[in-house]
């Protein structure tokens, strides 16, 4: 009876020892926990800890658990945001790169039609000085008794088209 006395004293001084490095540990070396959590658990194979160790141990292992999933959600967080980051500067190229060949194109329609609005304008110019002269040469040259109703037609529309051309001028400049 005697050495079974001896045996749990022995225990429970091995379980005071254990039980007061955890506690240090709780209150400031955290980082050593789970290793003091093996060693706690390598002793309890002799005999059967106190229920208060066992939920100790439990406690400790669950913060763990607790803290590798915190670390597992800001990893899986962070890669979210640099994929979302990665789609939107994709999606934001292409609009760029569409924007700058739709700009490309507007540019070279632009100059296309200024180059048909000065040629336009050069014929239009051209027109204003010959047309006049060209009508007045014509009715000289024309039999003033008898010109044929056609020419007569054609020089009478060409004189409406040169007094409306000036007058949209005069228009212009105002």
């Amino acid at each position: 009876m005697e050495d079974h006395i001896a045996e749990q004293k022995e225990a429970v001084k091995h379980w005071k020892g254990s039980f007061s490095q955890l506690a240090m540990l709780a209150n400031g070396a955290i980082e050593d926990i789970p290793k003091m959590v093996l060693d706690a658990e390598a002793s309890t194979h002799f005999c059967n800890p106190p229920e208060e160790i066992k939920l100790f141990i439990n406690h400790c292992k669950w913060e763990e658990h607790r803290t590798l999933i915190k670390q597992m959600e800001e990893y899986i967080k962070e890669r979210e945001e640099r994929w979302r980051s990665t789609e939107f500067e994709g999606r934001h190229r292409a609009l760029v790169k569409r924007m700058e060949d739709h700009i490309a194109e507007q540019k070279e329609a632009v100059k296309h039609w200024k180059g048909s609005f000065s040629q336009l304008a050069m014929l239009a110019n051209g027109a204003i000085e010959d047309i006049p002269k060209m009508v007045l040469d014509a009715e000289t040259s024309t039999h003033f008794c008898n010109p044929p109703e056609e020419i007569k037609l054609f020089i009478n529309h060409c004189k409406w088209l040169i007094g409306e051309m000036k007058s949209f001028i005069a228009r212009a400049q105002e």
